[in-house]
């Protein structure tokens, strides 16, 4: 009998929970998650690990806990569609301006937003026009908007606090827009605080005793791809989604990376520098030599067996791995050494960059450019964040007169 399809009132998509299936050979987790392109659900498994049927009942809680929390708080798979929306030049902007036709002039003329980026705000404005439509107010005004509507609105995101104030981020912009061009008198979301986020709530950095552990644990397995992946990250602050996923041969220059607009967060080209200890690495695997147009992570494999050391070894392909690829390998690392669940995820790596950095230039226009912050006042508070500051003992270095 087929498994009803379930979903929480946290999520907007359907999905199916996942659950432990054991056969003669290998256990798996299968679980379905709703694709927003087929508009259909899609059938995934992730692979069970462990030595002895413990071990593996274990890493199945584990998997089974981490993807249904996932699930019920609106894991999708896909791009996001936005809603049929009218075309900019159809709308007049005036008093009267519809929630609908402002989120398409939105769109339509927000052309310096990064993909990814784009990509959240749609999903976040589709939201906001659904709160209305199910209200069966789907043709509400702009002006009708006010900061108790908003806070109603927010009060039933059941997300967490750092997606929350994503969403309130990206409204207070939308709306600020329609202010400057005196469409509305006042922005409905400029004065709600956001959420106060827990230290946890960040990727924590490795320490020097973890870093050793992490590095044996992934060379142990063969896994060279996964570490040069952590490299990459640790090296050169590049963020591991989109920016070293999709990192392609052409963009390996003589002594930097190259990361495309498209790619970036702030859709602007920047040049992390490639440190010796990273170029060594590329010369040693001639990475340059492969096709410009071949991504250094590929998702090719060299045997029908997943789990044969060969799968392992860095062969750029012609196409990039999944989405989730790394993130999932590197997880059965930190399982292993207990780390799973304490804030340390494959991000870690890049504030472990930026420490060890720190520590041994106190350069913070090099941090800057590495971090690819557009003031040095956003490096400044990145630092801080991390509870790095000018150290007071460099005063004795202040020459005497």
């Amino acid at each position: 009998m087929t498994k009803r399809t379930q979903n929480s009132n946290r999520s907007p998509y359907p999905y199916k929970l996942p659950r432990l299936i054991k056969t003669t050979n290998v256990w798996y987790i299968l679980y379905y998650v709703w694709n927003v392109d087929t508009q259909k659900l899609v059938r995934k498994r992730v692979s069970v690990e462990g030595r002895t049927d413990a071990e593996r009942e274990q890493d199945a809680s584990e998997i089974i806990a981490w993807v249904s929390k996932e699930l019920q708080s609106g894991a999708y798979v896909g791009t996001p569609k936005p809603s049929p929306q009218p075309a900019a030049s159809d709308v007049t902007l005036s008093k009267n301006l519809t929630l609908t036709q402002a989120v398409a002039y939105f769109f339509q003329t927000k052309r310096d937003i990064a993909d990814s980026t784009a990509i959240l705000y749609t999903n976040y404005s589709n939201h906001f026009l659904a709160f209305f439509k199910e209200r069966g107010n789907a043709q509400v005004q702009l002006r009708q908007i006010t900061k108790p509507v908003v806070l109603a609105f927010m009060d039933q995101v059941r997300l967490a606090g750092k997606t929350r104030n994503n969403i309130l981020g990206f409204m207070h912009s939308f709306f600020e827009m329609y202010v400057e061009r005196e469409v509305i008198e006042k922005n409905p979301a400029a004065k709600i605080r956001k959420d106060s986020l827990e230290e946890s709530e960040d990727h924590l950095p490795f320490t020097p005793e973890q870093i050793r552990e992490l590095k044996e644990s992934i060379l142990e397995r063969g896994d060279e791809q996964l570490w040069l992946f952590c490299q990459f990250i640790y090296y050169t602050f590049a963020r591991p989604g989109q920016e070293i996923r999709l990192l392609q041969v052409k963009d390996l220059m003589p002594t930097s990376i190259r990361i495309t607009a498209k790619r970036g967060k702030t859709n602007r080209f920047r040049y992390p520098f490639l440190s010796p200890a990273l170029e060594a690495e590329i010369i040693r695997l001639g990475l340059r030599k492969y096709p410009p147009d071949y991504f250094v992570f590929s998702n090719a494999s060299n045997s029908d067996n997943p789990n044969h050391p060969d799968n392992f070894k860095v062969v750029p392909g012609p196409t990039p791995p999944g989405q989730n690829s790394y993130y999932n390998r590197h997880v059965r690392h930190l399982k292993k050494l207990g780390l799973f669940g304490k804030d340390y995820d494959i991000y870690s790596w890049k504030p472990t960059g930026v420490i060890a950095l720190w520590s041994a230039t106190l350069d913070m226009k090099l941090i800057q450019e590495q971090c690819g912050h557009s003031t040095i006042n956003q490096t400044d508070r990145y630092l801080r964040k991390l509870g790095l500051v000018i150290r007071p003992e460099k005063l004795n270095e202040f020459p005497t007169i």
